[in-house]
């Protein structure tokens, strides 16, 4: 056995209740793409770009990509845009920006909060860091080490009233 017994309970629940959490947080990602590929696709069909779908099943995909990926797939609605006219790419930046505006303060701190039950703030302050310490690797795997420390923390904090006598 790779723990003493007497932590094996402990740690095979620890890692149920992450497994669980970490789903959450990828069903919660899945939502988030199918809603800016949605609104993108909207917005791109009013505006009349050519590619309005195949553009917006882009977005919807490059939104699991955090930071570069909304900016890589604006780049190619613009790009495309522009093939039409420079305003039709300038309607289609705004749109993108206004997409990301609503998806940062609105869509990702409600969905995340409710699929994780991780404070908005701290995910966001767990991808600056992971991005910062561990780069494009931290940025991926940041909000599931979040949710496995806030894990770690949870079944600390109950142990700890439970010796105390302060109930679950």
């Amino acid at each position: 056995a790779v723990l003493p017994t007497a932590y094996e309970e402990s740690a095979i629940d620890l890692y149920l209740t992450t497994r669980k959490k970490i789903g959450q947080w990828l069903k919660g990602q899945m939502l988030l793409s199918l809603v800016i590929g949605l609104l993108t696709f909207i917005g791109l069909y009013f505006l009349d770009v050519k590619y309005a779908l195949l553009l917006a099943l882009l977005a919807g995909v490059f939104e699991l990509i955090p930071f570069v990926g909304p900016v890589f797939s604006g780049g190619i609605a613009v790009l495309i845009a522009l093939s039409t006219s420079f305003n039709l790419a300038l309607y289609v930046l705004i749109l993108f920006v206004i997409i990301q505006q609503l998806e940062n303060n609105l869509l990702v701190p409600v969905v995340m909060k409710y699929t994780t039950n991780l404070n908005p703030a701290a995910i966001l302050i767990s991808i600056l860091i992971g991005g910062t310490v561990f780069g494009f690797a931290g940025l991926i795997l940041a909000v599931p080490a979040s949710v496995l420390i806030q894990g770690v923390i949870e079944k600390w904090a109950s142990a700890k009233k439970r010796k105390k006598g302060l109930g679950l």
